[in-house]
């Protein structure tokens, strides 16, 4: 065999033809992608569903593939009533922050021209800048907007309740994954395949799911590298195998290899050569969206430009696109118990929580504050246990592993961090997969400035 072929993943790791692959290959779907159709509005899920019925002779998916997908559902279709309350809350206290903004700018004009001593008269009053002008002018501003979320609050045709007795999502895809899904590892086979992923991949980089390393247990970190040996396995168990279509939202550097602005490019060539390894098949890797374009066109589906985006737009805004859904601000400067002492206000006046016992228990238990949850027509009441972090550095997996272990300690089982900082992606991961919702700076910018004017006497 000649260096180039031998080494090929490495040579020319572009060469596998995506549509080729998608059209005359396995197809095979990563849990995210298959999550993503709770987070979609059900017209855009349908055109989603005919690109996958149209493969569904060549879908397979591995056993934990299927395994994440059954119990992530109701976390999914949890996540996207949640991102929606928390637009509301930013857009809701936007009109606010905006009126406060507009009027500290107007005092800065003041407190100049009183320096510069000049004595021409000029009276904000005079040119509508006084703040009952401004805040005239403001007032319902933000009430399309508002109005918009109510809407796609309608268009979701699935709630944590619901999910029991009808699923919408599962029905639809019942029939596809239904005799597509691979065989699971007993438990020789599952321990070998952890602690082979945990003892040498990561410690090497080797690819992929070195990248979820950090996660709380083993079997959690090594879960991509379980579905991708799982992948390998029934590659080489069918020699009729000679093309794989992998559909995967996960855009992290343990998948892809990326270019100089860290766009996803093409499959990690490790990747590749595991793959011609196996079976001597060829492998092409692709988001959701590109899936459905390619065989939109391919297959003339008609897939109309306004399900794309919103495709595109879940990508982005999931834990493996990277990209926060709002825009970054500024950092946050307050003294730790100043922020404290904010939260457990901003908790009960803008975020509708209800505090329960006092600050003694809290803290016996590990936690800043215990609180109820706001009503909500998804979810009955429950026992929140809150932590405060007050930090510039990011929030990591540790400091959620943390929370968890006290969640476990006092019984609680929900939880709120509030965050100066972002957190990382495991540590996302990590919250997302104990019931523990993360508030950050994003939504607490707007709410923050409110808090530190109003003790100033605005």
């Amino acid at each position: 065999m000649r260096f180039s072929e031998q080494f090929s993943a490495w040579v020319d790791p572009t060469s596998a033809d995506l549509r080729g692959h998608l059209t005359r290959g396995l197809v095979v779907f990563d849990a995210n992608a298959l999550l993503d159709f709770y987070r979609i509005e059900p017209a855009a899920r349908l055109q989603v569903f005919r690109a996958l019925d149209a493969v569904r002779d060549r879908f397979w998916i591995p056993h934990q593939v299927a395994l994440e997908f059954a119990r992530n559902r109701a976390r999914a279709a949890a996540n996207r009533h949640s991102d929606l309350r928390k637009a509301s809350i930013s857009v809701r206290n936007a009109e606010k922050a905006a009126l406060e903004n507009l009027t500290t700018a107007i005092q800065g004009v003041l407190r100049l021209r009183n320096q510069t001593m000049t004595t021409r008269t000029w009276d904000p009053a005079a040119v509508k800048l006084d703040q009952d002008s401004l805040a005239e002018r403001l007032e319902g501003v933000m009430q399309p907007a508002l109005d918009e979320l109510s809407t796609l609050k309608d268009e979701q045709d699935q709630s944590i309740r619901d999910l029991v007795k009808h699923d919408p999502v599962l029905e639809l895809l019942d029939p596809v994954l239904s005799g597509r899904v691979g065989p699971a590892y007993d438990s020789t086979k599952l321990r070998e395949v952890v602690d082979h992923a945990t003892a040498f991949r990561f410690p090497n980089k080797i690819p992929p799911g070195y990248r979820d390393a950090g996660k709380a247990t083993a079997l959690a970190a090594a879960g991509d590298y379980i579905l991708w040996r799982q992948l390998l396995d029934h590659v080489s168990g069918d020699p009729a195998i000679d093309k794989i279509a992998f559909v995967t939202n996960d855009t992290k550097a343990d998948w892809w290899e990326k270019d100089a602005d860290g766009n996803p490019v093409h499959p990690h060539p490790q990747l590749v050569q595991e793959v011609r390894d196996s079976g001597g098949a060829s492998i092409a890797m692709c988001t959701l969206a590109d899936f459905v374009s390619d065989l939109s066109d391919t297959l003339v589906l008609n897939v109309p430009s306004e399900t794309m985006d919103q495709i595109r737009n879940v990508q982005e805004t999931g834990p493996d696109g990277g990209r926060d859904p709002w825009p970054p601000s500024p950092p946050i400067r307050l003294f730790a118990d100043d922020f404290r002492d904010m939260v457990g206000e901003l908790l009960v006046d803008a975020l509708g929580y209800k505090k329960v016992g006092d600050e003694l228990a809290a803290e016996t238990a590990g936690f800043d504050f215990l609180v109820e949850q706001p009503e909500d027509h998804l979810t009955e009441r429950e026992l929140v246990g809150v932590v405060v972090h007050f930090s510039l550095s990011q929030l990591s997996s540790l400091d959620v592993d943390r929370m968890v272990e006290q969640m476990r300690a006092s019984g609680i089982r929900r939880g709120l961090i509030v965050s100066t900082a972002p957190p990382t992606p495991a540590a996302r991961d990590l919250a997302s997969a104990n019931d523990i919702d993360i508030i950050d700076r994003t939504v607490l910018r707007p709410l923050i400035d409110m808090y530190l004017r109003s003790r100033r006497g605005g």
